[in-house]
Order: structure tokens, then C-alpha cells, then sequence
């Protein structure tokens, strides 16, 4: 394949503009397009399946980038850009030297829910909070997660960062609780949330066929409106003197609970065969 390589050296260039809004969330919704940095997201990006606009390459380690990627399998322009103007458009202080300019992965919400684990998320605020939970819920077979309004943007670069490519793989969808939630139980989804007064430990607790997590902003919590809405809470013991956990080692907490509990009933169903 011929190569469409470009040289940019201007940061008064249409691209360089371009790529320079994409740091911005608004900039990134307007185009339907985000930045990517590094191998690990590009390669990432490629076993995904996600839509590469364009590839962005430092100059001077263009030959190096070579050797260590197929780049037939990128169908789209690559551009290459001195270290200096590269590191401009990069939000890391020290970029590895190649990106990508993606489009914004399917999320499509589904017709019908017929997954087994939901994730709703409160008004979270940190992009590496929701990178992490983005990261565990691919890793413990979350069908889709759905961020409240007032949520950080899952395409801020600190986020997709934080989520290590899963963000490309698994449903990140928005929606207002006040009709998800009711809308989610007439549909046989046990939903459930987490609270310091809850009577049951997460470990005790015996989850439904299908289940959702309701968890909440990192300073105030869940919102009272969507408190009254769930079927149940839970509480995740702690000791000493901490009275609370940090939102995402939370949800690690119950989605590995969770699988744990899966794992069970499915063994259990096998030995009764």
C-alpha cells in the first residue's frame, strides 16, 4: 500500500488547529472524534476495530514507529510533526511520540436489555475514577455502563487513559436514573446501591439473576432521588478509622463479588446436571 504521509510544521496548520480542540470536550463532540496517545491505545485502537482518521507521528521517530507497527493496517493519513508541535497537541508530559485521531466508538443503547451486569454511575467526576471502573467492567463481563448527567466526559484523554482500551470495547451510554432505574426493573433488573448504613454486606448479599450498581459522585455521594429508587444497598466493611473507599476500588469490590457469585451458580448448575 502507498503510504499517504504528510509533513506539518506549522502550528498555524488546519489540522494542528483541529487537533488542538479535541483536547476540549466540546471540541471532541462537535467532530465525533478524539485524540489517542501512545502504542498500548493505538494498538488497541486497531484490535477494536475503531475508525482511525488520522495517524499523528513524531518527526524524528518516524523510522522507529516503522519497524514496530503494520501501519497497512491503519487505511488513513499519517502525519508527521516535529517534537516540539507534537508535544503541544499531547496532554501527557512525556509523549511516547505517536497518536491517533479516532472516531467515537457505537454506543448505541439497546433496544431491549438482555445483558446480566449494569453499571450506572452518579455524576462522577474524576476521568481516572471512570477509567478504572470502565477497565473492570470489560474485565468482569459488564454488558454496559450508563453515566448520570453532570458525568465526566468518557472521552477526556485522561479517561481513556485510565481505561486502557476498554473504553473502545464496552458500552459507555448516558441517560437521566429517573427513568432508567423503574425503567430497568420492570424489566427484571435487580438495582442495586451502596451505603455505609445498609444492614447487608456485599459479600452476603445474595445478588438477582441480572443486576445493576448504582454508585455515586466521589464528594456527595448518590443522589437522594435516585437512593429511593433501588431495590436494596449494600455495605462494604471496613475497619479503623475509614469511612469511606475511593468510588472505583467500590465497584471493583462488587463486580468481582458479583462474578464470584455468577461463578458459583454456574458451577452449582453444572453439578446438578
Amino acid at each position: 500500500m502507498t503510504r499517504k504521509i504528510h509533513i506539518i510544521q506549522s502550528p498555524h496548520n488546519r489540522f494542528v488547529k483541529h487537533w488542538k480542540k479535541l483536547r476540549k470536550s466540546k471540541g471532541r463532540k462537535e467532530s465525533q472524534s478524539f485524540l489517542i496517545e501512545g502504542e498500548h491505545l493505538l494498538q488497541e485502537a486497531i484490535s477494536s476495530n475503531v475508525t482511525i482518521d488520522k495517524l499523528v507521528v513524531e518527526k524524528e521517530k518516524w523510522s522507529r514507529f516503522q519497524s514496530r507497527f503494520d501501519f497497512d493496517q491503519i487505511d488513513s493519513p499519517i502525519y508527521l510533526l516535529p517534537s516540539a508541535l507534537f508535544s503541544s497537541l499531547m496532554e501527557t508530559k512525556t509523549p511516547q511520540g505517536i497518536a491517533a485521531a479516532v472516531r467515537f466508538p457505537e454506543w448505541e443503547e439497546p433496544e431491549q436489555l438482555t445483558g446480566m451486569t449494569y453499571v450506572l454511575l452518579d455524576e462522577i467526576q474524576d476521568p481516572g475514577n471512570l477509567g478504572t471502573i470502565i477497565r473492570t467492567a470489560e474485565a468482569t463481563n459488564v454488558d454496559a455502563i450508563w453515566l448520570g448527567n453532570g458525568s465526566v466526559d468518557p472521552t477526556n484523554p485522561k479517561v481513556v487513559r485510565s481505561a486502557m482500551g476498554s473504553s473502545f470495547r464496552l458500552s459507555i451510554l448516558s441517560g437521566d436514573f429517573g427513568q432508567l432505574i423503574p425503567h430497568m426493573q420492570k424489566e427484571g433488573i435487580q438495582v442495586i446501591s451502596t451505603s455505609p448504613r445498609a444492614t447487608k454486606n456485599y459479600f452476603q448479599f445474595r445478588y438477582a439473576k441480572r443486576v445493576a450498581f448504582l454508585l455515586g459522585n466521589e464528594g456527595r455521594g448518590i443522589n437522594r432521588e435516585w437512593r429511593k429508587l433501588v431495590d436494596d444497598e449494600v455495605m462494604i466493611p471496613m475497619y479503623g478509622q475509614t469511612e469511606s473507599l475511593n468510588v472505583s476500588i467500590t465497584a471493583s469490590i462488587l463486580l468481582y463479588e458479583r462474578l464470584r457469585q455468577l461463578f458459583l451458580t454456574c458451577k452449582g448448575a453444572q453439578h446438578s446436571i
